[in-house]
């Protein structure tokens, strides 16, 4: 860049490139592009089959913060589980959550699971929401999977602005100011409704999403194999390695957690994390606690690792707690070969590696347990560095 000043971004110069024929060639070479070299995620092959919006929901409420890596081979059985959203209104709850198990952010299947009640709670006649407005009034559809769904599976005029298509924006219009502030999110959604593609808006929202997903990454965009570089101010001008500016997100704070395992015979008690549990709740668990009036003993700790839930670095100790401490606390007793299965989240998980790796050194009650649990379920081995065992 040198010593040239940095021009302030300008909505409505770029408001017009909507207008010219410019936008038009963009706009066909994007989607020759996507319909020649777009990707054969699960959902498009079903929605490209059934033309069933039930596949474009699910798709969209599982890649919610989640990478695509992760969510395809859980969409694929979670839609040989629950093949239509009657089946998925009827669901039991602990069938959901084993569907969706490892994908974090549990919540958000809460909410699908209501919506799916809602929605087949008619008597009559069932009806899919068609427009963006109706999507919105569902429990868990935001403006982009709103925007996302009423597009890809009603054809409406809704652009979907994500962080991808944030992205392909700041280096095609050269725009120098913080994509996530929240004045820059406004504008570029705007800009976005100008800019998307009247005659097949599902496709062209699904284009420029991709196109930011293998194209225009946050470090070193394929520049020279993108089909639409030849519109890409910042690569005309050489200057998309400085972009997009983002602004550093809330300082992380540090926490100690204690999770408590807590057995007995041949079972494990299991909190349904109600009240005033300090992480996951509602999602059943080994029982945590933040603070503690006396805080365990050196020798009392079988196990340290460390996780992360969004603003929180968590320090979790583990320590094998007793049936005094959850007198009051709701929850269930779960067999140890049935244990592994039971339990959802993986700080959960981890908490149970730290006892496999330690075995041999544990009570001979727990001990026992633990076999009982391997002949049901291998345990995948800890990661060096992610783990910190102690001998008891």
């Amino acid at each position: 860049m040198g010593n040239k000043k940095k021009q302030m971004f300008d909505l409505e110069k770029s408001l017009k490139f909507a207008e010219g024929s410019a936008f038009e060639d963009f706009s066909t070479k994007l989607l020759a592009w996507y319909k020649k070299q777009k990707a054969s995620h699960p959902w498009r092959l079903l929605w490209e089959e059934h033309k069933d919006p039930y596949h474009v929901w699910v798709s969209e409420i599982m890649l919610q913060q989640t990478v695509i890596k992760a969510v395809t081979p859980l969409y694929v059985e979670f839609i040989k589980k629950f093949p239509t959203v009657f089946d998925l209104a009827k669901a039991k709850e602990e069938d959901l959550r084993a569907a969706v198990k490892g994908l974090g952010y549990y919540s958000r299947f809460d909410r699908l699971h209501r919506a799916a009640k809602d929605l087949c709670a008619k008597k009559d006649f069932f009806e899919w929401p068609q427009t963006f407005v109706e999507w919105k009034k569902l429990p868990g559809v935001g403006d982009y999977t709103a925007s996302a769904i009423s597009s890809i599976a009603f054809n409406e005029v809704k652009a979907v602005v994500d962080g991808n298509v944030e992205r392909v924006f700041s280096r095609l219009f050269e725009i120098y100011e913080p994509i996530n502030s929240a004045p820059m999110k406004k504008s570029l959604q705007q800009l976005g409704g100008s800019l998307i593609c009247q005659k097949n808006p599902g496709d062209y929202n699904q284009a420029i999403m991709e196109l930011g997903q293998t194209h225009c990454s946050k470090n070193n965009p394929s520049c020279k194999s993108c089909p639409v570089s030849f519109s890409c101010i910042s690569f005309k001008k050489n200057t998309q390695n400085s972009l997009p500016n983002i602004l550093k997100r809330e300082e992380k704070v540090d926490v100690d957690l204690y999770l408590f395992v807590i057995q007995k015979k041949n079972k494990f008690f299991l909190s349904k994390r109600e009240g005033a549990t300090p992480f996951l709740k509602n999602r059943p668990g080994f029982f945590l606690l933040r603070d503690l009036e006396k805080k365990p003993l050196k020798k009392e700790i079988c196990g340290v690792y460390k996780h992360t839930i969004t603003k929180h670095n968590i320090k979790v100790y583990v320590v094998l707690g007793s049936e005094e401490m959850i007198k009051r606390e709701k929850g269930v007793w779960v067999e140890a070969k049935k244990l592994h299965d039971a339990l959802m989240t993986s700080l959960d998980l981890k908490a149970l590696k730290v006892l496999w790796e330690l075995k041999i050194k544990l009570p001979w009650a727990l001990n026992k347990s633990l076999v009982i649990l391997s002949e049901a379920k291998d345990l995948p081995k800890t990661q060096n560095g992610d783990l910190s065992l102690r001998s008891r």
